[in-house]
């Protein structure tokens, strides 16, 4: 019988010459595309390990040229020679990371002799400002740094920067535009096979045209590290959620950062929209008792045995039935997670997994720039005893002020607050008692003023405080609900306690104010007449009516 059946194919298949020739062009079409498809592949590994590289490129230089920037500025800005010393360590760093990066691209060159020659002049620049600081003349050193003729030359290193940034992105897209050439010559061809091929080949080359289009997305992940200020870090996030959600046919997408220390210590949570619901919490808790290398492929949530009952109604609740978490171990033992989910099912599976942990690590660098700034931030602009803003920063937000003043016409106050008899709660007590004065008051102004108001720390017991949005009635509620507040208040210290009491100026922003001194002026006057006449008063002083005479 089996004879007989291998006859009937053969009369019925082979046996025709038009049969012949459609298997040979079908066995001819599946070679020509097999032999395409392992082509792309191999173009595929190897310009992923080109992306690899240039991605930790970008992300040094832009991490070694922000921290020179920074430390310039804060060393030119304190006199600290710490930030002198973290400036020259920096430097060769980056030009180690802008030639490893033209050995991956030399096209670059001839944009890497217009970035050093920036470079070199910005470094003239630069340590002249240190020399100033040194010798204790900071504010000359902050006129040269944040003069025309250094702006002008960070300009220059930018432009080159940019121009670099760019060769790097049409360098990857012209690999880009070759290996989906390739693609698209593979899916013609597949066309012309038969039926069971077509689909089989299909759902491949399917998977591979997705692989495409994140490597596209992480050049361009790579050229906002380069070109952009870091200050929109959490939108680039958002931006990278959405492409990745879309790319991978999720429909929830987000990024968890787990707390230093901590196996269940959520820090942070990332999703490409604010209205995504209690689900990346809910998974969040759940995926942090998981090992932090994991990665968690559950095409079928609901019949996985892993997962608790509760865990299985909210995610089924928010419409998730099926997830993929990648996990990576970050800086000082964090770990950073990407979590994918889907209503049915996922276009990517664990094969996807090195891609995904790539973009963890673009994604851990841009966070840990991010905070290094703020931090750096936060160091310059900030009090350390009090925790409140400095005089420097103080000034230069008042001055903003009354920017807004003098274009919108709005109401802004200004209150300067002395705390009274300072200096013998110094004597009486030590200066271990008025430094925690200074933190009361601090406490307590933050909590009785509103979020939008700024409190500054101006020096010894004297404090700035600027009003946004409010008149002069409103503004002398405010000043005397503070006054209330401190007078019945005290402050423990070693058992002791300390009670104080404030005197406080008021005065309002004018248009007609020529400079932030003015203001300044007639609140200092008010606080003295606050003063001279017993302390523990709000005092106001507001500028002389203009008549026309």
């Amino acid at each position: 019988m089996g004879l007989d059946l291998m006859w009937i194919i053969w009369q019925r298949v082979f046996a025709d010459r038009g049969n012949l020739i459609s298997l040979a062009l079908v066995a001819l079409l599946s070679a020509v595309s097999l032999g395409l498809a392992y082509q792309a592949l191999r173009d595929y590994h190897a310009s992923n390990q080109i992306i690899s590289d240039l991605l930790a490129r970008a992300a040094e230089i832009r991490y070694y040229d922000d921290v020179l920037t920074t430390s310039v500025r804060l060393g030119a800005l304190t006199g600290d020679a710490t930030w002198e010393r973290r400036y020259e360590s920096a430097i060769p760093r980056l030009d180690q990371a802008l030639q490893q990066a033209i050995e991956l691209h030399p096209p670059g060159q001839v944009y890497l002799d217009e970035i050093n020659t920036a470079n070199q002049r910005l470094n003239h620049f630069e340590r002249q400002a240190f020399v100033l600081a040194s010798s204790g003349r900071l504010e000359e050193a902050a006129d040269l740094l944040f003069g025309e003729v250094y702006e002008q030359e960070k300009a220059n290193y930018a432009d080159g920067l940019g121009r670099f940034t760019n060769a790097l992105e049409n360098s990857q897209q012209s690999l880009e535009r070759r290996l989906q050439g390739v693609f698209a010559l593979t899916l013609t061809l597949k066309v012309l096979l038969v039926l069971v091929i077509l689909s089989i080949l299909l759902h491949r080359f399917y998977r591979w045209e997705g692989r495409l289009q994140l490597e596209h997305t992480l050049g361009e992940i790579a050229r906002r590290l380069v070109a952009t200020d870091s200050k929109r870090t959490d939108e680039d996030i958002r931006w990278v959620l959405g492409q990745v959600a879309a790319l991978g046919e999720a429909d929830h997408a987000a990024l968890i950062l787990y707390k230093t220390g901590e196996s269940v210590g959520i820090g942070r949570i990332w999703s490409p929209s604010p209205h995504t619901g209690a689900w990346p919490w809910v998974s969040a808790h759940w995926l942090g008792e998981e090992r932090p290398d994991d990665i968690l492929d559950l095409p079928v949530i609901h019949h996985h045995p892993g997962v608790e009952a509760r865990v299985k109604d909210a995610l089924q609740g928010a419409g998730i039935g099926a997830l993929l978490a990648v996990s990576l171990l970050i800086a000082g033992g964090a770990r950073l997670q990407l979590v994918l989910g889907s209503r049915s099912r996922l276009a990517w599976r664990r094969a996807e997994a090195p891609l995904l942990l790539s973009l963890l690590e673009i994604l851990s660098r841009a966070i840990a720039s991010q905070a290094n700034e703020e931090q750096l931030f936060r160091q310059a602009m900030t009090d350390p005893l009090t925790g409140l803003f400095n005089r420097r920063y103080f000034m230069e937000t008042l001055e903003q002020e009354l920017k807004h003043v003098r274009r919108f016409n709005k109401h802004t106050a200004l209150l300067v607050v002395d705390i009274d008899h300072f200096k013998a709660v110094n004597d009486t007590y030590g200066h271990d008692a008025g430094d925690a004065v200074l933190q009361h008051f601090a406490r307590l102004a933050k909590t009785s003023l509103r979020e939008i108001d700024l409190i500054g720390h101006l020096g010894g017991e004297e404090f700035g405080i600027i009003l946004p949005a409010t008149d002069q009635v409103m503004a002398m509620g405010a000043a005397e609900r503070l006054r209330r507040t401190i007078a019945e208040s005290e402050t423990l210290n070693r058992q002791a306690r300390i009670n104080v009491t404030i005197s406080t100026g008021l005065t309002m922003l004018f248009a007609a104010d020529h400079s932030i001194d003015e203001p300044m002026h007639r609140a200092d006057m008010a606080l003295y007449a606050a003063k001279s006449q017993g302390r523990n008063l709000t005092r106001q002083l507001l500028p002389l009516p203009i008549t026309s005479g």
